[in-house]
């Protein structure tokens, strides 16, 4: 199932970019586990011995879709994403492939990006969701006002992009919501590119951006 900007399906299934004048620092992390290497934004995961250097990181860089188009495969896409690794492969019965990438940065956000392929093992969509403050699973939990503030950040960020959205929603308690949900997205290299909020609780949520990638 390719996901959308509903990220609530999303979740029932399985559940870097900055514009500012001046160059900042990242927090890198090399991890070191069975022998593999990996370097990423996130702390290393338990086992792993990890070391960390502050690295810059330019004004300016890529959205994690920039390069990709429809029909690639895994291979294709790991050539052209540096850092991107297999996460699981069709070992059952509607098992999907993916492809993770740590540490993704857009607009001065920490995201984790994945990308998903289609029954033919071809590239269909990219989704990247927020780092969470709390991780349960595959779910990225954040504050409400914390996603809002970001959610705000990025779609001011794609309208100077790509114009203004083809279409965006927003709930909250102010319109009689009890949490935060919010989506936009914009037509926009021949696919569509999507910023949403899926409510957790009433006070939490979770904050996604991904691009649905067009027909070949």
């Amino acid at each position: 199932m390719p996901p959308s900007h509903h990220i609530a399906a999303l979740v029932l299934v399985l559940f870097a970019t900055v514009i500012c004048p001046q160059t900042q620092a990242q927090q890198v992390y090399k991890c070191v586990k069975d022998g593999m290497t990996a370097f990423q934004g996130n702390p290393c995961e338990a086992g792993s011995t990890s070391t960390s250097t502050l690295q810059p990181r330019a004004a300016v860089g890529g959205l994690p879709w920039e390069g990709l188009r429809p029909g690639m495969s895994a291979d294709d896409v790991k050539r052209t994403v540096a850092g991107a690794r297999a996460e699981s492969d069709r070992l059952a019965i509607g098992a999907q492939l993916r492809l993770r990438k740590q540490g993704v940065n857009v607009a001065g956000i920490a995201f984790d990006a994945t990308y998903y392929f289609d029954r033919d093992n071809r590239l269909s969509s990219v989704v990247v969701q927020k780092v969470g403050e709390t991780t349960i699973g595959l779910l990225n939990i954040n504050a409400n006002d914390a996603n809002l503030a970001d959610y705000e950040k990025l779609t001011s960020f794609f309208r100077t992009k790509y114009g203004a959205e083809t279409s965006s929603t927003k709930k909250s308690k102010e319109t009689g919501f009890p949490g935060l949900s919010a989506s936009s997205d914009w037509s926009a290299e021949g696919g569509k590119v999507f910023v949403s909020i899926s409510p957790l609780t009433a006070t939490t949520s979770m904050l996604s951006l991904g691009y649905q990638l067009g027909t070949k």
